[in-house]
């Protein structure tokens, strides 16, 4: 180059940056405060997708190891892969949740030694990164891989691929603003929070969590998120999108299973998605989409159990794999008991239909394959239970028998097994959650939409087309979904609180892809008179575009463009979204140091400082128990005043719905003690006609 080429070149730059310069100098694009709220957003996406990062690698890692196809470092230049061929989608999928559930083992292990510190967690993720470093870069160059091989191929695929995208975009930025649903503020944020404040497991107390007694596989992910996050409002963004990136990963998986069933990819995670509810969970910060990848991947490693034992190859480790993950679908909640239970029934019909052998070598065929995957699943499952051994006394706690402080009285209150379903309402659950249901608005406490039921309803006329390769295919999927279902109707008739449909929604990724099938096969039953196809694909269209309607809808509603905008705080959104609850929150917070709260009707406690002991109601019972087991007002507050209780919230919404409700189990003298216990305490301050905080004189 010629010094006057050279010259003129800096010369434009030097015009151009001043022009920048100057013009932007006085209309600034942003703030102070937007981009502080940017470099938080993006500190969170960071945090999550390292663990997403650290999970895939992890469990590339032990995959590798657990098939015996370990090759050497030399080989593999981009990590370890195993010998057993599996598309890419479903691969990456299968490592990572492997990987989730061994970090969730771990993080387990490190709250029992009292390590929740974030240098800890620091120090562990970076090791694990530098040590995994080649196989991280393979997995993430498989995820690359797996999502072009899922390019659609035709309208209606792609129709669904866009819908599906839609919902994750729309979840995505609703992850990435704070945290204002029920159950994260109740306890699967919250316990993180306390467990980082007490740089340890804890289970419950007088004065800690119930729900600390759960399984607690996803919240152990969402503490490792806090913990490398730092401070607790932020690792609950953070635990928010990894959420959200476990139902992205369900999708990728979805697709990649029924793609490899010959099936338009997409349909089967749009299926899924158009369910109003699992949609509204991809920024919740829950435990159900973490449950529904687990049994996903489980029957995924089925699938190629069965498939391996056709071939004569050696199966059995894929058959352990599955059981690992039938534990881990426990380790997310008690509920997700229904998926070892059906996967067993999984495991022996496919035992029994792949041994040509006599009736007695079929049954030692399947009795040892059960005991195989039984046996893995307990393993998988037993440090839970061994944890709520150790701290509470009980192995599946606060469930089963009283242990701790959950004695008989609260047990029924919880369960209210006077209220549970008969037989025949029992056995119509699905049908009733989802023509009745209503997120939010019921017992159900979830909208599932019409594509669940109407897919997989499909193959009631479509099944005698199917190729029989195809029906072989889908028979482990269908055995699980019967006997997943069995198991929710059957606990349906114990418990009242086993109407809730989002306790169950383990079978409904499978439920989802038996739907994909259905409606791939109508076009078999197309003739030249009338082509049934083109109508059921222009309904399947018709309810996609509503349900995205239904979710933009809620999108506008709970609007978090303004905060991650900068133009509304933190606080602000939070107070937009609960109402009175924020206000009164803050103003807890601004007791003295050393206050202990005593929550009535309320069970959320997330935002609560730690210098202030918040005591929720979380299983909104304290006032009907302590009725039961103290007795008058007057004996009530001096319990707690010798508990050290030095002010109590009433959350007077909650108790007028509760009072006014038919099914309540409270007595009228209960509301009037509670009269008296108000003309006892001092009143400090009121929030609209929502909650009373008061001091103990």
């Amino acid at each position: 180059m010629t010094a006057r080429r050279a010259l003129l070149a800096l010369s434009l730059v030097a015009v151009v940056g001043a022009v920048l310069a100057l013009y932007y100098a006085v209309h600034k694009p942003f703030g102070p405060a937007q981009a502080l709220l940017f470099a938080q957003s993006l500190a969170n996406l960071l945090v999550a997708a390292a663990l997403l990062v650290l999970g895939g690698a992890l469990g590339r890692r032990l995959l590798a190891w657990g098939l015996g196809a370990a090759p050497k470092r030399a080989a593999a230049p981009l990590g370890a892969a195993p010998a057993d061929t599996l598309p890419a989608g479903e691969r990456v999928v299968v490592e990572a949740a492997l990987g989730w559930g061994a970090i969730g083992v771990g993080m387990l292990a490190l709250g029992l030694l009292r390590l929740y510190y974030p240098l800890a967690a620091w120090l562990l993720a970076i090791l694990l990164l530098l040590w995994l470093r080649r196989e991280a870069a393979a997995w993430c160059a498989e995820a690359a891989r797996a999502l072009r091989a899922l390019a659609p191929a035709g309208r209606l695929a792609g129709t669904a691929a866009g819908f599906v995208g839609f919902v994750l975009a729309l979840g995505f930025l609703r992850a990435l603003a704070p945290p204002v649903t029920w159950d994260a503020l109740v306890y699967h944020l919250t316990l993180p929070a306390l467990f980082a404040r007490t740089h340890g497991l804890q289970v419950n107390t007088a004065d800690f969590n119930v729900f600390s007694g759960m399984p607690q596989l996803n919240e152990m992910l969402y503490t490792a998120a806090g913990l490398l996050r730092l401070d607790a409002a932020e690792g609950g963004i953070a635990a928010q999108v990894l959420g959200w990136l476990m139902g992205a990963l369900l999708g990728l998986g979805l697709a990649s299973v029924a793609q490899d069933l010959g099936l338009p990819g997409w349909l089967a995670p749009a299926i899924l998605f158009s369910s109003f509810s699992i949609s509204l969970e991809l920024a919740w910060a829950y435990a159900d989409l973490l449950l529904m990848l687990m049994a996903l991947v489980m029957i995924l490693a089925l699938r190629q159990w069965l498939r391996q034992r056709e071939t004569g190859a050696p199966a059995g480790r894929w058959l352990g794999l599955a059981g690992i993950f039938a534990g881990l679908a426990c380790a997310c909640k008690y509920t997700g008991v229904i998926v070892p239970l059906a996967g067993a029934a999984a495991v022996a019909a496919g035992a029994w239909r792949g041994q040509p052998d006599s009736g007695r070598g079929r049954l030692t065929s399947v009795a040892r394959s059960l005991m195989a995957f039984g046996l893995l699943a307990a393993v998988s499952f037993g440090p839970w239970l061994a944890k709520n051994w150790l701290l509470a006394g009980s192995l599946v706690y606060p469930l089963g028998w009283p242990a701790a402080d959950m004695d008989a009285l609260r047990q029924w209150f919880y369960n209210r097994p006077d209220q549970a379903e008969h037989l025949l309402s029992a056995a119509a659950i699905f049908l009733r959650a989802t023509f009745y249901g209503v997120q939010g608005g019921n017992e159900v406490d979830a909208t599932l939409g019409p594509l669940l039921l109407l897919c997989a309803a499909l193959l009631l006329f479509d099944w005698h087309v199917l190729s029989r390769e195809r029906r072989r295919e889908l028979a482990p999927w269908l055995v699980f979904v019967a006997v997943a279902y069995l198991g929710w109707v059957g606990l349906a008739q114990y418990s009242a609180l086993a109407r809730q449909a989002r306790l169950f929604f383990g079978f409904l990724p499978a439920l989802a892809l038996l739907g994909a099938a259905g409606l791939a096969g109508v076009a078999g039953l197309d003739a030249p008179t009338l082509r049934l196809s083109l109508i059921v694909k222009a309904v399947f269209v018709l309810v996609l575009a509503l349900s995205a309607i239904e979710v933009t809808t809620d999108f506008i509603a709970h609007n978090p463009l303004s905060y991650l905008a900068g133009l509304q705080t933190a606080s602000d959104y939070a107070a937009a979204q609960l109402g009175w609850y924020q206000p009164a929150l803050e103003r807890v917070d601004e007791l003295p140091a050393g206050s202990r709260v005593m929550f009535l009707w309320e069970a959320r406690s997330l935002g609560c400082l730690g210098s202030i002991a918040c005591i929720p109601d979380v299983i909104i019972d304290r006032w009907w128990h302590e009725r039961r087991t103290t007795g008058s007002a007057a004996a009530i507050l001096s319990k707690w005043r010798a508990q050290g209780v030095t002010n109590v919230l009433i959350y007077d919404t909650g108790a007028r719905f509760i009072q006014t409700s038919a099914d309540n189990a409270y007595d009228p003298a209960d509301w009037i003690e509670l009269q008296a216990l108000r003309g006892q305490l001092s009143p400090m301050a009121t929030f609209g006609d929502a909650y009373t905080l008061y001091a103990v004189p």
